[in-house]
């Protein structure tokens, strides 16, 4: 019964926040959460512009061409700029509606990465999602729970930053539907 039980929930309450002005009530794991994925994007964002070393004097003319002819799609301007993105920087967020050509510049991504003898991991939040991810490039993928080895009796995960992988480029497919708490612990 509810009489015999005392329970207590601390919240905080964050005055300012970055989109606008007024205040914000959390759960502290929720901050807490919030906050390490906050820093640890801007930790990878600024840590190296082209961490693969080989796409600073790339042709990408070359490698558009190169593509179009393994794969037979003609890539926009805005497609390979989307690849070029990607390999250049430690974080980049791939985003649009149905038919845009996220399934295509992926594709493509992962196999210039694969041609130059590097590692992609594929990840994504649901078994369907990694279905679907990994009919695209060839390549398996699996849920994020799988992949990171989730550990039920330590409540987490064994591959973190300690025991990280030894990888070129982890790919998490529909990353929007992640929750903050999934996204730390990635």
């Amino acid at each position: 019964p509810e009489e015999n039980c005392s329970r207590q929930i601390d919240l905080l309450l964050e005055k300012k926040y970055l989109l606008g002005s007024g205040e914000a009530i959390y759960l502290p794991y929720f901050y807490n959460a919030e906050q390490a994925v906050a820093e640890n994007l801007l930790r990878l964002i600024k840590t190296s512009r082209d961490r693969m070393g080989l796409f600073v004097t790339a042709n990408w003319d070359q490698a558009a061409e190169w593509l179009q002819q393994s794969d037979k799609i003609r890539l926009t301007i805005e497609q390979m700029s989307a690849i070029q993105m990607a390999v250049s920087n430690k974080v980049s967020i791939l985003t649009g509606g149905p038919g845009t050509g996220k399934s295509t510049i992926t594709g493509n991504l992962i196999r210039l990465l694969l041609s130059f003898g590097l590692s992609v991991l594929l990840t994504a939040p649901t078994g369907r999602d990694a279905q679907r991810l990994s009919a695209a490039p060839g390549l398996e993928a699996a849920t994020i729970h799988r992949l990171f080895e989730y550990t039920p009796t330590i409540h987490g995960f064994k591959r973190n930053g300690t025991h990280p992988f030894n990888t070129d480029l982890i790919l998490v497919h529909e990353a929007s539907m992640l929750d903050i708490l999934l996204m730390h612990a990635l």
